[in-house]
């Protein structure tokens, strides 16, 4: 992902990276809705190694077509005496205060961060609101489940044309706004209809969220700090997401699974708040008139 989010920002425009980070999600999200039931078709026909040969063959495939592609950038000088672990953990830290000291790029972190605890509590829960709150079948849970995914896409398609008339900064702090009002739509109104539809605009607030922040950190980060940068972000979220696996049972089960969800919608409208008021002068700035460069 480091690699990827460097080679985005070396090959596509300034202008252009929205609608190509927009472009990878789309195709991310359409694969996450296919794949699983490919991969259930493949295993009833034709065992369940043939996903694992099919599988191979789609990274060697990647990776003959990336192998094609010219990225043109200048080497970073190094010293003769430097140690490998002294440069690592010199690389490391620059990142590191970079993305404290950059108040745009640590709030941005921030807010992904959050997109990902409250997918990771959703995940898992689910299934048991769907089977205990609004006492459904297996298909409305899968039908429910999916349409997350759609959302997304829907999102991807959406997000370039909202981009144009609100700055990226706004955009993420209106994809935060969105995936916490429609997790009180979810908590608050118990029925198939209210979740079908809160789980699609949970969707289209993720990818507001992931894709703004992402072109902006592309677009405000050097070129020589983005690979640290993304790393830095790859490890949050890896984070974010596992304190919410882990930790969305045993929190359902003190507060209850509403409960839960309005505490998640709390703390997303929190940060949206915060945002707001602590990046008044980079939301405000590109709401009229012409956006700079990065907004």
């Amino acid at each position: 992902m480091p690699a990827q989010t460097v080679t985005l920002r070396t090959i596509v425009p300034r202008e252009g990276l929205l609608s190509a980070n927009a472009l990878v999600q789309q195709a991310f999200q359409i694969m996450r809705i296919f794949s699983p039931a490919l991969a259930g078709a493949m295993v009833e026909w034709f065992g369940a190694s043939s996903c694992y040969y099919v599988d191979s063959v789609t990274f060697i495939t990647s990776a003959s077509i990336i192998v094609t592609l010219v990225i043109v950038r200048e080497a970073v000088p190094r010293t003769k005496d430097s140690h490998p672990l002294k440069s690592l953990f010199s690389d490391l830290m620059v990142g590191v205060k970079f993305i404290f000291t950059h108040a745009t790029i640590s709030f941005l972190i921030l807010a992904m961060a959050a997109g990902m605890f409250a997918i990771s509590c959703f995940g898992p829960l689910i299934a048991v609101y769907v089977r205990d709150e609004l006492h459904a079948t297996s298909l409305a849970f899968g039908i429910i489940n999916a349409l997350i995914g759609v959302g997304m896409i829907a999102g991807t398609l959406i997000v370039s044309r909202f981009a144009k008339e609100i700055s990226k900064t706004h955009l993420a702090l209106w994809g935060l706004l969105t995936m916490g009002a429609f997790v009180v739509v979810l908590a608050a109104f118990k029925s198939i209809a209210a979740a079908s539809i809160s789980m699609f605009g949970v969707g289209v607030g993720v990818v507001f969220v992931f894709v703004s922040a992402q072109t902006l950190m592309q677009g405000q980060t050097p070129i020589e700090l983005i690979g640290r940068v993304s790393s830095s972000v790859m490890s949050v979220l890896s984070i974010a997401q596992l304190i919410g696996l882990v930790f969305s049972g045993s929190l359902a089960q003190t507060l209850g699974i509403t409960n839960l969800f309005y505490a998640s919608a709390a703390m997303l409208l929190l940060i949206t708040v915060f945002g707001y008021f602590r990046l008044p002068q980079q939301a405000l700035s590109a709401t009229t008139g012409e956006q700079r460069p990065g907004d």
